[in-house]
């Protein structure tokens, strides 16, 4: 059994895809707020998880976040806060999870997979491929982030993963760190955006049916390595 915690905003928690004069596409930029109303679902297999993404990727104002709340008493427009700021105490602390969500946005899209709307479960295993030996032919819940077919020649792509345990964020960061994925994704309060992009002024959703249930194998639970290297801080 595990939690997901999910926050609303009175603002909108995804993308704007606007059609500009010559035809292209645009995105507009996110911003998310500050106050949030939150709360809890409670899911104990990748089965639950994706009916609950499955949802919450209907609700414009929302995202998920790994973190949990510290006063689950206090959950009406609270703050994203992991240390204390201006006089005020942190409301929310790090939390092992039994899910993760992978965000890759950087790996190029082979050419023989640029017709996406055929190809799509191929994107999927190929993105899963580029992950530790541990993810490849295992079940997910995937869904292509806003940017995907609008702007082109990367796979935009966030893989949502059952473990065999629950898992920090620094175990996660040290898991993945020589992967193509963000790993700013794990942090307490950093927005896992679940919602799909919203088209207006005419513009067309290229890329529709973004998500879905990736099943290669039976496996249904990534198994967490023994050993875990630590976080490499890379110099620059």
């Amino acid at each position: 059994m595990d939690k997901v915690s999910i926050l609303k905003s009175s603002r909108f928690c995804t993308k704007h895809i606007k059609k500009r004069p010559n035809g292209e596409l645009t995105a507009s930029q996110v911003s998310v707020g500050s106050l949030f109303d939150h709360r809890y679902h409670s899911v104990k297999s990748l089965k639950e998880l994706s009916e609950l993404l499955k949802f919450v990727q209907n609700d414009a104002h929302s995202f998920v976040v790994r973190g949990e709340l510290i006063d689950e008493a206090n959950n009406s427009q609270i703050r994203r806060r992991v240390r204390p700021r201006d006089g005020e105490e942190p409301t929310f602390k790090a939390a092992a999870r039994r899910w993760c969500c992978i965000d890759v946005d950087e790996i190029d899209l082979p050419e023989h997979l640029a017709d996406f709307k055929i190809n799509r479960e191929a994107i999927v295993a190929y993105t899963s491929s580029q992950l530790p030996e541990q993810f490849h032919n295992v079940q997910c819940w995937y869904q292509f982030s806003s940017n995907m077919g609008i702007k082109q020649g990367k796979v935009r792509l966030h893989l949502w993963y059952w473990l065999s345990r629950p898992c920090t964020d620094e175990e996660m960061k040290g898991w993945l760190q020589e992967s193509p994925v963000d790993l700013a994704l794990f942090n307490p309060v950093q927005p896992h955006f679940t919602a799909n992009p919203i088209f207006v002024d005419g513009a067309i959703d290229p890329f529709p049916d973004r998500s879905g249930m990736y099943e290669p194998s039976d496996i249904m639970e990534v198994a967490v390595p023994e050993l875990i290297p630590s976080v490499v801080v890379k110099k620059v």
